[in-house]
């Protein structure tokens, strides 16, 4: 399913205990909670990871308080796909072409950063019901016009 060139059907991995999703924060921050190197900062913008000779040390935010660097022995950069690579670019890190041209210095050559983004086809299977449970009203319309609706078919 996440491979590069990957094709077919497959089952959907889901975050689940019974029928209740279990979000991150049920799954790893609430967990954490109790560590003395964790923190959660509300209303915080990560804007880049700050690396020297090639380790990250740290990460400058946006806050309530301004702009700061909060230092770290280590980083864990997990803002999704398509935040993740621009903090990483924003630090310096990725193709020297890309970064030059939006007048950001390259400090770590890696081309790859924020390329071969890809999306997902989904298409779910659900069982036809033998009723329609949503009914369009407009007079005049079909099946084909709306697809999943179908027309009334008696005066309301």
């Amino acid at each position: 399913m996440n491979a590069p060139d990957s094709v077919g059907v497959g089952h959907v991995p889901r975050n689940r205990a019974g029928k209740y999703r279990e979000s991150t924060l049920i799954t790893h921050i609430t967990p954490a909670r109790s560590r003395k190197n964790f923190e959660v900062r509300g209303d915080t913008l990560a804007l880049r990871v700050i690396h020297e000779r090639g380790r990250a040390t740290g990460v400058e935010v946006d806050g309530p308080n301004g702009i700061e660097v909060i230092p770290a022995d280590r980083v864990a950069l997990s803002a999704g796909a398509f935040i993740s690579p621009m903090i990483l670019m924003h630090s310096g890190i990725g193709d020297p072409e890309e970064l030059g041209r939006v007048g950001i210095e390259t400090t770590v050559e890696l081309p790859g950063v924020g390329n071969n983004l890809r999306t997902i086809r989904v298409c779910r299977s659900l069982p036809k019901p033998s009723t329609p449970s949503l009914v369009y009203t407009d007079s005049g319309s079909t099946r084909d016009t709306v697809p999943g609706l179908a027309p009334r078919t008696t005066s309301p």
